[in-house]
């Protein structure tokens, strides 16, 4: 990244840049955004192909990923430039920016056909780049089928992901596999045995030093703390409750719910007042829209925050036949549940 500022290398700076921001709803790297920015400023106008992947990553990167006119528009670009250089792994990327911001709750048959798309791209790249991607397609695919509360689709989609890591013999793409299988028992209330199974599965993740794991790690441990009894032996976990720059809206709502499961309520609160009630109404309906709102909920409930609440009621009422899912694959249950609990601290019995 120095060399690449130092000179105006914006090919080194766009490959540094997407390295910082693997993939949409996934953790990025401190100082990503800065990185692309400086790429997309030093690439000549018909360099195509970094410049419109370099877009699609600055899209899913905060803080554009809070805004969907933003996101909206640097998507549209990238589609754009990499269509117009007909590279397929351009394409590729640009569709990935795409089917996360159109795999909400509103259109579910839009980001299937997309996710066809990118499936037909893939087909014949090397094993490493269908890893990346097969890791995306599966994670997607859990999360659509338990925001529809259908457990035979979240069981199938968990299959294909075991089948895919089977495949490409990935020691990552494996443990995430089954790791979902022991989520899956999470969210069907299946406790026991779980915390010792748990434990093996995040020892095993230390093993394999790979990227975010202190933050999966995080948020399984409050999750099961929050549903069952205090387990012994708790592992640290503030280091994955520390709000970073690079969050996403997803990432950044359930550190704050965690936070306030853990007890830190005050820090929750502040974090919450930074970003007006209003400003959520720009959220994009992406993939893990339902549970970001969710999140906030929570904290908003817990804060005592009645402007964000009713915020929050508002843009969650049409989605009451739904259940919220995002990322970390734990299904928080029904969005009716939440409007209920929302509508009781706003006063509002009737509803």
């Amino acid at each position: 990244v120095a060399l690449g500022r130092e000179h105006g290398f914006g090919e080194i700076l766009a490959e540094a840049g997407q390295h910082m921001s693997l993939a949409p709803g996934f953790m990025t790297l401190k100082g990503a955004r800065s990185v692309l920015e400086a790429a997309d400023h030093a690439l000549p106008p018909d360099n195509l192909v970094p410049r419109s992947q370099v877009l699609a990553h600055l899209a899913w990167t905060a803080p554009h990923c809070f805004d969907a006119d933003v996101t909206g528009a640097l998507v549209a670009r990238s589609e754009a430039l990499a269509r117009a250089s007909g590279d397929p792994a351009a394409i590729a990327v640009a569709l990935s920016a795409k089917i996360y911001f159109a795999n909400g709750p509103d259109s579910p048959e839009v980001a299937e056909s997309i996710l066809k798309q990118i499936g037909l791209l893939y087909g014949d790249s090397p094993p490493i780049v269908r890893l990346h991607w097969s890791a995306q397609l599966q994670f997607s695919r859990i999360v659509t089928a338990l925001r529809s509360g259908n457990a035979g689709d979240v069981n199938t989609a968990i299959q294909d992901f075991g089948a895919a890591a089977r495949e490409l013999k990935h020691p990552e793409l494996e443990w995430h596999h089954r790791r979902a299988g022991i989520v899956d028992r999470m969210n069907r209330g299946e406790f026991n045995g779980l915390a010792s199974d748990l434990r093996d599965l995040h020892d095993r993740g230390e093993e394999l030093h790979f990227f975010s794991f202190h933050g999966v790690r995080a948020v399984d441990w409050v999750v099961l703390l929050r549903d069952t009894e205090p387990v012994p032996a708790f592992p640290p976990i503030e280091s994955g409750l520390v709000l970073q720059e690079g969050d996403c809206p997803y990432r950044w709502a359930r550190k704050l719910r965690l936070t306030v499961d853990v007890g830190a309520l005050d820090t929750a609160r502040a974090a919450l007042e930074e970003r007006a009630p209003g400003t959520l109404e720009r959220l994009p309906h992406d993939r893990d829209y339902l549970a970001t709102l969710v999140h906030l909920a929570v904290v908003s409930i817990a804060a005592a925050s009645q402007e964000h609440a009713a915020a929050l009621y508002a843009l969650l009422a049409p989605y009451s036949h739904l259940y919220a899912a995002d990322l970390s694959l734990h299904c928080d249950g029904s969005v009716a549940h939440f409007l209920g609990t929302l509508a009781r601290s706003l006063g509002r019995t009737r509803e």
